[in-house]
């Protein structure tokens, strides 16, 4: 009975994927035409999470790394040109990930925040929400099948799944892994080029994923940022297979106490000829591309 639910609820999350997709304007079931260049960026917020999408529309950020590292997000952004951010993706309420969201908020212009639905009672998640109140941004509730669109580019809600949510609670604690499994995972797409963003997901919410969206396609993908910062429990040599990456992001700070990314780790992405770019080397990573071929600078 338990396999019979499991099925009928991913029948229906594609079900709804698919009504979301053919109703948003211009969406069609071929890759639409791209124009311009986007630039995927991994950047160096040492133990946590800051990924930028720059495209010719306007600016995406996946979560914004630690308090600790909020200066030189902020720098970074600034570097790049960044006058204001059109979404705001925050895959779960660890401070590695929402550390620096309130200067973000404070800083620059956002008109739209996504999160989950768990919250966290630590003095950063209050600072992040007392900073979405006074900004007044929009605040969208991440489920699976939310697609959003900015210029050409589109953004597809994975996870997480009901029952990483039901497991977590609406209360996630700041430290240990609590609440990994129910990050929002993130799929983007411009033309022909696509890239995956696991937050801290691990396992679990791995064979979740495969269970749930294997066979639509939508795993596969050029660009994959690691779970959890490359840990052992996240990256497993299934969920590997089916995401066929070109490229697998670590994101995570030199010398760090946990091992990250873990050799085994290392080693499964060797094997399978998938190219690992870390910034734990010192510098952030940006790879771009023309909708069509994929380069790193």
């Amino acid at each position: 009975m338990r396999h019979m639910c499991r099925d009928k609820r991913r029948a229906v999350l594609l079900l709804l994927l698919c009504l979301v997709w053919f109703t948003l304007p211009g969406c069609t079931t071929e890759k639409a035409p791209s124009s311009g260049q986007v630039t995927f960026h991994f950047i160096d917020v040492g133990q946590g999470d800051a990924s930028l999408i720059t495209t010719s529309a306007g600016n995406i950020l996946i979560d914004a790394g630690t308090n600790e590292a909020e200066l030189s997000l902020g720098s970074y952004l600034e570097l790049c040109g960044i006058t204001e951010i059109d979404y705001l993706l925050l895959t779960h309420p660890h401070e590695d990930h929402i550390g620096g969201a309130d200067m973000i908020l404070s800083r620059f212009p956002v008109d739209t925040v996504i999160m989950t639905g768990a919250q966290a009672d630590s003095v950063v998640a209050q600072r992040l929400y007392e900073g979405i109140e006074k900004a007044g941004c929009r605040v969208l509730t991440a489920t699976p099948g939310l697609t959003l669109t900015l210029g050409d580019v589109r953004i597809t809600v994975l996870g997480p799944g009901e029952e990483a949510m039901a497991e977590t609670g609406t209360a996630v604690a700041d430290g240990g892994e609590d609440g990994n499994d129910s990050s929002m995972i993130i799929r983007v797409d411009f033309g022909q080029v696509s890239a995956l963003y696991m937050g801290d997901a691990e396992a679990e919410a791995e064979a979740w994923l495969l269970d749930t969206w294997q066979d639509s396609g939508l795993l596969d993908c050029d660009i994959l940022k690691l779970g959890h910062h490359g840990s052992a429990s996240s990256s497993t040599e299934a969920f590997l297979r089916a995401v066929t990456p070109a490229f697998g992001i670590v994101s995570a700070r030199e010398g760090n106490p946990y091992g990250h990314p873990a050799a085994s780790v290392l080693c499964r992405l060797e094997e399978m000829d998938i190219t690992c770019l870390r910034t734990d080397t010192g510098n952030s990573v940006r790879l771009t591309t023309d909708g069509k071929t994929l380069w790193q600078e």
